[in-house]
């Protein structure tokens, strides 16, 4: 079997429709998903931002609604628990070699 250019253009010819057909396949397929994906995403930051808008509003009406004298005692209060949380003391017991009586040369239990 010889191949000329004419039986060349007409297996191009043949295939140009299937490849053409199959491309735009799973071009839509790969679309569908990324579009799948980004709905997604945009759903999750909208519930996060009406978390955030409604966390805000409860922010402004507690400032709204408490006097000084309970802001500075909740000022005073949370300084006080960071202060307790960073100064820990950290308590060593030493235990003591028996002492010796001089005296007698006898060792003394405490």
């Amino acid at each position: 079997m010889i191949w000329d250019l004419q039986s060349f253009i007409d297996i191009l010819k043949e295939m140009f429709f299937p490849i053409i057909i199959g491309g735009l396949f799973f071009f839509n397929v790969w679309q569908s998903s990324e579009y799948i994906m980004i709905q997604k995403s945009i759903q999750k930051t909208n519930l996060e931002k009406e978390e955030l808008e409604r966390r805000n509003e409860d922010l402004k009406i507690s400032i709204l609604t408490q006097t000084s004298v309970e802001k500075i005692d909740q000022i005073y209060s949370r300084t006080i628990q960071e202060r307790i949380k960073t100064t820990q003391t950290n308590i060593t017991t030493l235990k003591l070699p028996p002492k010796e009586n001089k005296l007698k040369g006898t060792k003394i239990a405490d």
